[in-house]
């Protein structure tokens, strides 16, 4: 569980590096309202960090299930990270490992090694 924890965290902070420096946080949110899924998951990942807006965790989530709704592997990921951790969210396993799946089912490396972690510990 540590090393998943770990991976978790690194993980977390390198979601600070978004491409979000090409568009203002207004265009953002002006395109997941539109539908935009990048934008969807660029909005629920900016709020629930607190990246270049102001943190809101329940609207970050909301965001992010929209993303990943529609299919979206790395809004997938991370709402499979903030139910592992119980970030923005009550903690819940197995909601991560549903999560996890999706985005692992369509490739997402991150998913399928905190999987394979999980797996091991």
């Amino acid at each position: 569980m540590k090393r998943t924890l770990m991976f978790c965290a690194i993980f977390f902070v390198g979601l600070l590096t978004s491409c979000s420096g090409k568009l203002t946080m207004d265009q953002i949110r002006a395109k997941a309202e539109k539908g935009d899924v990048n934008c969807q998951y660029l909005l629920g990942d900016s709020l629930l960090l607190g990246h270049e807006c102001e943190k809101n965790s329940d609207e970050g989530i909301k965001w992010l299930l929209k993303a990943a709704d529609q299919g979206h592997a790395k809004a997938q990921f991370v709402l499979g990270g903030c139910y592992l951790l119980g970030d923005g969210v009550k903690q819940d396993h197995d909601e991560a490992v549903k999560w996890l799946r999706k985005a692992a089912e369509q490739g997402n490396p991150g998913a399928q090694e905190m999987l394979q972690n999980m797996e091991h510990e």
